[in-house]
């Protein structure tokens, strides 16, 4: 009963709201390394929030958690620099 309940839900939700879509000129320096790192940093999140969200650095997930997630903004934050350093200099030879 339960279980067929939510498969009318979801069939609902599926009809009546719109499917999220990537839109690749919104960040044009992502790519699949950076997917990957992305989908590293949610498995870690994943496995964290199943162990019950531990905090402290005395616990392994939770250690391994926050050096995923940090490993995957550090990278995405000197993607995003590099690509707007680039618009930059692009803008500065074409006003030239």
């Amino acid at each position: 009963m339960y279980a067929k309940l939510c498969e009318i839900l979801r069939a609902s939700a599926d009809s009546a709201f719109p499917k999220k879509t990537f839109k690749t000129y919104l960040k044009p320096y992502w790519t699949e390394e950076r997917s990957a790192l992305h989908a590293r940093a949610k498995r870690a999140r994943d496995i964290w929030c199943r162990e019950g969200r531990p905090r402290g650095n005395s616990s392994v997930v939770y250690r391994e958690f926050k050096f995923r997630k940090a490993d995957f903004r550090h990278e995405h934050r000197r993607a995003s620099l590099s690509y707007m350093q680039h618009l930059d200099r692009k803008l500065e030879t074409a006003a030239e």
